[in-house]
């Protein structure tokens, strides 16, 4: 039988929980400063998410070993599955199909990949900084529709 253990956690201030202790400037140093404070791993609060938060190299690359995962599907995901089939979104990890998605689309997200989609996605940013430095001040920004329309290069 596991012996339960405590996991660390900083200061609370009640319903914004440890967000007080993230400077909204560096965030990621923050983050880091918890950890020397706390330990490798402890538990962070903000409105909207409780998780526990690792760091350091040997314990980071543990994480996120992918051969210790095991693909989660939610209930909507199970009612696509319902009418169609074992797709990449809607396969189990065990099942065959899952398999050959993954290795398709695996290419797609290499470093080197990556590497070609960064003077992609600094043009788009740069265009939309001009686009949103062209409206009126009292003027609302749309992120999220500015960042799916469908005239942008990454979703054609």
């Amino acid at each position: 039988m596991r012996e339960a253990v405590t996991v660390p956690q900083p200061k609370m201030y009640g319903p914004l929980g440890n967000l007080p202790l993230i400077d909204k400037e560096k965030p990621s140093l923050s983050l880091g400063v918890l950890a020397e404070q706390l330990g490798p791993i402890y538990r962070l609060t903000v409105p909207g998410y409780s998780g526990l938060m690792i760091s350091g190299h040997e314990l980071v690359a543990e994480a996120c070993d992918v051969t210790r995962f095991d693909k989660f599907i939610y209930n909507e995901l199970e009612n696509v599955r319902a009418f169609g089939g074992d797709g990449l979104f809607t396969s189990r990890t065990s099942e065959p199909n899952w398999k050959k998605a993954h290795n398709i689309l695996l290419p797609t997200f290499s470093k080197q990949a990556m590497k070609g989609y960064h003077p992609m996605m600094i043009d788009i940013a740069e265009q939309l900084i001009h686009k949103w430095e062209r409206l009126n001040p009292k003027d609302t920004i749309d992120v999220a529709d500015d960042m799916t329309r469908p005239d942008l290069p990454w979703i054609r």
